[in-house]
């Protein structure tokens, strides 16, 4: 049971410690440091060394580096990384933040059809999944692609000769993940 609570607790022992940073400046060396110390005590406890390996790199909002433990060595990150991550979403997005997928023609529709293709015009909601998704992992979020369609329906869609197609713009000069191999997209 020890272990299991190892990466919950540096994980938020991390994202106290990147919030807190956050709003430390070059004016504030000492919150830093003491901030680095806490975090050492944190990562110093009996109950949270546990067999494998650990990096870790907090800087303050001027970059000044607070703790470097490990912080440059290439490592798969662990689940609870999405604490941090989620952390800095809502710090940078705010609160009241919400992804906006939408689906546009590429032609007027005349009659309810739609003589062109249908854009799907994302902004990088991670969530965005069919109804398959939502039947095999029903207690997560997602925003439904069946959505997409009903809003078609509502604006009076009941044909399209085109394609249906994803707007790349958003992305656009980030095909793939840092690191990812070109075979990830080859094996879709």
């Amino acid at each position: 049971m020890r272990s299991r609570l190892v990466a919950p607790a540096v994980a938020c022992a991390l994202l106290l410690a990147t919030t807190g940073a956050a709003t430390a400046g070059p004016a504030e060396p000492e919150r830093s440091r003491r901030l680095g110390a806490g975090l050492e005590a944190v990562l110093a406890r009996p109950e949270l060394r546990v067999p494998g390996r650990l990096g870790v790199r907090v800087t303050d909002a001027a970059g000044g580096v607070v703790l470097d433990r490990g912080g440059h060595t290439p490592l798969l990150p662990a689940s609870t990384l999405k604490l941090v991550t989620a952390a800095a979403a809502l710090r940078t997005l705010g609160p009241g933040f919400r992804y906006v997928t939408r689906v546009v023609a590429t032609r007027q529709p005349d009659d309810g059809v739609v003589r062109g293709d249908i854009v799907v015009v994302g902004s990088g909601d991670p969530a965005l999944a069919t109804a398959t998704y939502g039947r095999v992992e029903p207690d997560r979020p997602r925003t439904p692609l069946e959505a997409l369609a009903g809003q078609l329906r509502r604006a009076g869609v009941r044909r399209v000769t085109g394609r249906v197609v994803g707007d790349p713009g958003l992305l656009a000069h980030e095909p793939l993940a840092a690191g990812w191999p070109d075979r990830y997209l080859d094996s879709l």
